[in-house]
């Protein structure tokens, strides 16, 4: 097979996923928050909401991890939340472009309390709201 055949056969099968996957799901505002990081705040208490209460507001976590950040160098456990949505795609000429927003949010706990959050999106500063 010659490069350019894998290239067309590359182009096609990422176009059928990506058509796929944008025809059966809503396509999503690039501004859109991270699901439940407004009601962090409201909803939870540094040093006494529990991790259960945590795990009742945002569900099971992706990942699990540790940190120590100064000033204090105190030891966190961390959950980690993420999310990715196909925004679209587009094809010029021989090249295809996927436009994909990934969110990621931690969850810092100390001594089993929550503790504090840092949420984090890929997309550009002009296009939140």
């Amino acid at each position: 097979m010659t490069a350019p055949t894998r290239t067309r056969m590359a182009r096609a099968g990422l176009a059928g996923l990506a058509a796929a996957v944008l025809g059966t799901a809503p396509t999503p505002s690039a501004a859109d928050e991270f699901p439940e990081v407004g009601r962090i705040e409201t909803s939870l208490s540094r040093g006494v909401s529990t991790q259960r209460e945590v795990q009742a507001l945002l569900g099971v976590p992706d990942g699990i991890g540790n940190s120590v950040f100064p000033p204090d160098y105190r030891r966190h456990d961390v959950w980690f939340y993420e999310d990715i949505e196909l925004l679209g795609m587009t094809t010029e000429g021989e090249i295809t472009k996927v436009g994909v927003r990934q969110q990621i949010l931690l969850v810092f706990f100390h001594d089993g309390r929550f503790d504090g959050f840092a949420w984090s999106s890929s997309t550009l500063p002009g296009d939140v709201k």
